[in-house]
């Protein structure tokens, strides 16, 4: 039942990183192929992903679910992310 969630995950996980690029030539063909996103859009989005999880996900989830006992991001965790936003 799970597997046709774990694609749409990875094709939404890599959308983050990578991107369709469609060229036309001179005979008017069209080619499509990824391209790269820049660095500081896939550590934006990740700094998104990981501040949601930190504010809205963690605490749902273990409000709901406590016996899990799912980790929470701690401050070093963060601040790395937010060093190597900032350094790039």
């Amino acid at each position: 039942m799970a597997l046709p969630l774990i694609p749409a995950l990875v094709a939404a996980v890599s959308g983050l990183f990578f991107r369709r690029v469609t060229t036309t030539d001179a005979d008017g063909n069209e080619s499509e192929r990824r391209k790269a996103r820049p660095v500081p859009a896939a550590l934006f989005a990740l700094l998104v992903f990981l501040m949601l999880y930190h504010f809205l996900v963690w605490p749902v989830l273990n409000y709901h679910f406590p016996e899990y006992g799912f980790p929470p991001l701690d401050l070093a965790t963060i601040g790395a992310a937010l060093t190597a936003a900032g350094g790039v």
